[in-house]
């Protein structure tokens, strides 16, 4: 009998060895995909997108030491995430878009799932007076009525002949920005959002990769992977004009941008792939000038920077995450590490 019991016993140990083994073997894909860090409103978390992997939830309060505070699995590698106050969008490939309270990251809860059908989910990106969700796919981006989030209904869709890597809306909410990766900008009027009609675009050398507004919803920064930082005057949505390019002529790759909160200082982060990160100073527009870049050891893609301007977090592809001290902005240190 005890024999029998023991037999049993280690039948079921190997086959927990092998479910873990077989977890441990699975490879991180990263490809075409680009990294989200995003800090919480109180900033003692991050929520960071690793494909395959599903989503890394991280504290951050002691940032020479972040600690996993979970890591959601999900059915499908996660392209992209956006966070609007305790709501995290998830872009989950084929599996269409998860919406998650995280008001407690301990503990988070799924509050609804959006299937796009036989579309697969590249970015998600709720509007600024929080009444639309916009999901961008391989095909076009969909618009749902987001009053609800439980329960977000249809509203319209505009169809594209690219992959809509990234979306921003405009503050007053009746226009729609694509980072369309098979060529550039595409700029959307919602006014009837069950009715898109494109407004205007700008073609990029570039694949389009990333949009972030300024301050005050006038100048796009746009980031694509094979070209320049552009800022875009999008005031006028049918007649956008680029006022300022920024190009380090060191053929790297824009995957993120992040804007410093300091608006004297003018200060603009962005993960450059196997370069790693760079600051640069766009006090004078003219002119912009590089203040410092970072070799992280891994391919750089997606960057963020606290209120304070000084820690630069970094998701740095297959190498994990990193945290950098940016005290003195000419001088970055790395002083925290946590790997995937």
């Amino acid at each position: 009998m005890f024999k029998a019991l023991l037999f049993i016993l280690l039948l079921f140990v190997s086959g927990c060895m092998e479910i873990v083994k077989e977890e441990e073997q699975q490879e991180l894909d990263l490809k075409y995909i680009k990294q989200s860090v995003l800090l919480s409103r109180n900033e003692m978390t991050a929520f960071v997108n690793v494909g395959n992997y599903g989503i890394y939830i991280i504290d951050i309060s002691d940032t020479r030491n972040p600690k996993l505070i979970k890591r959601y699995k999900t059915d499908a590698s996660v392209y992209s995430i956006s966070l609007k106050d305790n709501t995290l969008f998830s872009a989950n490939d084929k599996e269409g878009v998860e919406i998650l309270d995280v008001s407690d990251p301990y503990d988070m809860t799924t509050m609804a799932y959006l299937n796009i059908k036989d579309e697969l989910a590249r970015s998600v990106r709720l509007s600024e007076d929080s009444s639309k969700l916009a999901v961008g796919t391989n095909k076009g981006v969909v618009l749902f009525d987001a009053t609800n989030l439980s329960y977000p209904q249809y509203l319209g869709r505009y169809d594209t002949n690219g992959s809509i890597k990234d979306i921003r809306f405009s503050k007053d909410s009746k226009t729609l920005f694509l980072a369309n990766f098979k060529y550039g900008l595409e700029i959307l009027d919602i006014d009837f959002p069950s009715y898109p009609q494109r407004a205007s675009s700008i073609v990029f050398e570039g694949n389009g990769c990333d949009l972030e507004f300024d301050k005050n919803f006038r100048d796009l920064f746009t980031a694509s992977l094979t070209s320049a930082l552009k800022v875009v005057d999008v005031e006028d949505r049918e007649r956008p004009e680029v006022k300022y390019i920024y190009d380090a002529h060191d053929v790297s790759m824009i995957w993120d941008i992040a804007l410093g909160s300091n608006l004297f200082a003018k200060r603009v982060y962005l993960a450059k792939s196997e370069r790693g990160f760079e600051i640069v100073d766009f006090k004078n527009p003219d002119d912009p000038k590089r203040v410092a870049f970072f070799d992280t050891n891994g391919t750089t893609r997606g960057v963020a920077v606290n209120r304070s301007e000084t820690r630069v977090f970094v998701a740095d592809g297959k190498e994990g995450f990193k945290i950098f001290d940016i005290s003195r902005k000419d001088s970055p240190k790395k002083i925290g590490y946590l790997s995937w």
